[in-house]
């Protein structure tokens, strides 16, 4: 189970789920790289979520220390967006199981406008 302090909840379809969404690198070129991991609230499979990234801003431009902001940010309408992604591809939630991979890109989440 992904760990509650550290986690969302969302409702998609009905169901309940947590997620986390972390950078899964060092940023290149102010470029970020993310992996989201969702797990249903009553355990089963994860879906890890590889192959978006996002963009640092510039520190004058950020209200966070050290330009922490980052473009586009994952809202949880994106994080729904790769449950029913992932369900479309075969993630079965609440089966046990091995972590269910989705590969995607920022066009398949973003709107192109914010994928730029």
């Amino acid at each position: 189970m992904l760990p509650k302090s550290k986690s969302n909840r969302i409702t998609v379809d009905s169901q309940r789920f947590q997620y986390i969404v972390a950078e899964s690198g060092s940023a290149r070129d102010k470029v970020v790289p993310l992996t989201v991991n969702v797990q249903h609230e009553q355990n089963g499979a994860r879906l890890r979520v590889i192959g978006l990234a996002t963009y640092r801003v510039p520190e004058e431009q950020s209200k966070f220390y050290m330009g922490r902001t980052v473009n586009p940010n994952v809202e949880p309408r994106h994080i729904a967006k790769l449950i029913r992604l992932a369900l479309s591809r075969g993630w079965i939630p609440l089966s046990p199981g091995p972590t269910f991979t989705l590969e995607v890109t920022n066009s398949d989440v973003f709107p192109v406008s914010a994928a730029s």
